[in-house]
């Protein structure tokens, strides 16, 4: 569901036009349509109530039918892990929606290294691990890489996402949130909630490269909490702040790119091309953005006053001595908790760097 690049205009003729096609012929395809021209309006005015409209038809929505794209990816793929071979089954359907996934994952791909009998690991294709839930893909209107991640179609994660994608929300430059670039409906239910694709810009671990100045940690600190302070007055608790779970637009940092699998490592145009190291730049100069991802344990009140306490020790940082599945408590202060430990983290990290740095290199 790519946003359409098109005149405001001619936009508000195809809206028109594709709500009378669901009225007179309420199919799969007439649902798309109207659906792609709704997103394409939110993306363009940050209006909530078109990514609303949006949400509530993909709810409605007939499922994507994997039967009408090439059968041939429903062979055994023994290259692949058993979490891959879905997203190898879902490849072809997911290139007729805009995102090419990696060579890996195509269904005519056969590994080099079969051919060559190197080890694997010497090949960009050869992944380490990664979470079942988040592919990396390229976005094939621009060839932008990135993350298509699942999750509910009715979760918190997408709706924090579409909040604070929408105006005026978006405009403000305190907001540090990661913007969602598109969502596409999946042919996947599980637990009886249909799951959907969120799609994500490629962002990358604020610690790779760590930061090699305390000028550049100190940017990075003042841009979250100036993010987190953001989430807090429009009554949004994250309750997963960690480091693994703040990221930076490295597109300047790493001009060149890098491979989302070998994060060290550019990605090859080719299967046997060689895999060389990537080119990073000084953060202090040129322009790094940070931003918090993870919505999926984050809650909303409605008000400032009052805004009510919760259960659940779940996310990624145990340690806070709120946290209690029978006791509640104020996640608001529990994010700042965390954020303090994320400062820890953030700390150890860049004097490990400065450490290990070797004046020169």
């Amino acid at each position: 569901m790519i946003a359409p690049k098109i005149p405001a205009h001619e936009l508000e003729l195809q809206i028109q036009r594709a709500r009378a096609a669901v009225e007179n012929q309420p199919d799969n395809h007439s649902y798309q349509v109207l659906n792609r021209q709704l997103w394409g309006r939110f993306v363009r005015d940050g209006n909530i109530k078109d990514a609303r409209e949006c949400l509530q038809r993909l709810g409605a929505s007939p499922l994507p039918n994997l039967d009408e794209f090439n059968p041939r990816v429903t062979q055994f793929r023994p290259e692949l892990t058993e979490d891959e071979r879905r997203w190898a089954r879902w490849q072809p359907w997911l290139l007729a929606s805009g995102y090419n996934l990696y060579r890996r994952f195509d269904p005519t791909w056969i590994p080099p290294w079969i051919a060559s009998g190197k080890s694997p690991q010497l090949y960009a294709d050869y992944p380490n691990i990664m979470p079942k839930h988040v592919m990396p893909a390229i976005r094939t209107g621009d060839e932008k890489m990135v993350w298509l991640k699942l999750c509910p179609l009715e979760d918190i994660e997408v709706a924090a996402h579409i909040y604070f994608a929408s105006e005026p929300q978006r405009s403000d430059p305190r907001n540090h949130c990661c913007r969602i670039l598109d969502i596409v409906l999946t042919p996947l239910i599980i637990d009886g909630q249909r799951q959907c694709l969120i799609v994500l810009p490629m962002l990358r671990d604020v610690t790779r490269p760590a930061p090699r100045t305390l000028g550049e940690l100190l940017q990075c600190i003042l841009q979250l909490a100036e993010g987190l302070s953001f989430m807090h007055e429009h009554n949004f608790a994250h309750r997963d702040i960690h480091v693994r779970n703040v990221m930076m637009d490295a597109s300047q940092l790493i001009p060149d790119g890098w491979n989302p699998w070998m994060v060290n490592s550019t990605y090859p145009d080719k299967s046997d091309g060689p895999v060389r190291k990537i080119r990073a730049l000084s953060r202090s100069k040129v322009d790094v953005q940070y931003f918090y991802i993870d919505f999926g344990l984050s809650v909303k009140f409605p008000d400032a006053q009052p805004r009510g306490t919760m259960t659940g020790t779940g996310g990624l940082n145990r340690n806070v001595p709120e946290l209690s599945d029978i006791i509640p408590y104020d996640p608001f202060p529990v994010d700042i908790y965390m954020f303090g430990d994320m400062l820890r983290d953030l700390s150890t990290v860049r004097k490990l760097h400065w450490r290990n740095h070797v004046p020169g290199n």
